[in-house]
């Protein structure tokens, strides 16, 4: 019988292994991500070099916003970073601010299709959650770059900024509902949550992994599994006195 211990660290390992993102990562599956671009004529299509400037300034933002913060960083420091001259990133982006919402845009969708794709119709409800979980802290654990940048610098640059974030808790609110909705078949006793409940766990969970990343624990990033368990647990278990004050309202 296999050690259940040892099945669970290299299940770990094996989620960390595939949630490096190339936004910070470049070089996954031998540079697919064109870092050097041909001189003179080439057969790339438009398309293709602008995918491989884009993704060097994302490359660029992400080192740099992690490194001196969002205020400190500078388009020089963005472009010297993406070995990118500062009329190619005018070409794509307007100001400092616009490339960092797309950078932050492109990671949370490879995000959410890491979450997605690590779920299976045939696992538990718990099982999925835990999977979940797991995925979400194993790219924070494996990207500390874009996790200083997105979660933790991201409230240093400005509405719009905090208005993508709002999108991507609504995003994983949703993810969220949706299991929650699955747990419910199996036990209609569990009240029905109101939006902002999911929105509520979001928010705790992305400050669990903030505090870490605030006191340089990245490394530890995975011991927050159970703790994460242990609030979903607490929020989404239907707890009776939970479920009065539900019931209550305003009252």
């Amino acid at each position: 019988m296999a050690n259940p211990e040892r099945v669970a660290t290299d299940r770990t390992q094996e989620v960390i292994a595939a949630a490096r993102c190339r936004i910070e990562h470049p070089d996954l599956d031998g540079g697919t991500t064109r870092w050097t671009l041909p001189r003179g004529v080439h057969n790339l299509s438009p398309a293709e070099v602008e995918a491989s400037q884009r993704a060097r300034i994302f490359y660029g933002v992400v080192h740099s916003v992690a490194r001196k913060g969002y205020t400190a960083s500078t388009i020089a420091d963005i472009c010297g970073l993406a070995k990118l001259s500062k009329t190619t990133f005018y070409q794509l982006f307007p100001d400092k601010e616009s490339a960092f919402l797309a950078g932050y845009e492109a990671v949370h969708e490879e995000l959410v299709k890491q979450v997605k794709r690590y779920r299976t119709k045939e696992e538990s409800w718990s099982e999925r959650m835990r999977e979940s979980l797991r995925v979400y802290l194993a790219f924070n654990f494996a990207n500390p770059a874009c996790a200083k940048s997105f979660l933790l610098e991201i409230h240093a640059a400005g509405s719009r900024a905090w208005s993508m974030r709002d999108w991507g808790h609504e995003q994983f609110a949703e993810l969220h509902r949706k299991l929650y909705a699955d747990r419910r078949l199996d036990a209609p006793e569990l009240p029905e949550l109101p939006q902002e409940i999911f929105l509520a766990v979001i928010a705790a969970l992305e400050e669990m992994v903030c505090t870490y990343l605030r006191r340089g624990l990245e490394q530890d990033m995975l011991d927050l599994l159970p703790r994460a368990l242990f609030l979903i647990e607490a929020v989404y278990s239907g707890h009776p006195s939970a479920m009065r004050a539900l019931e209550q309202g305003s009252d």
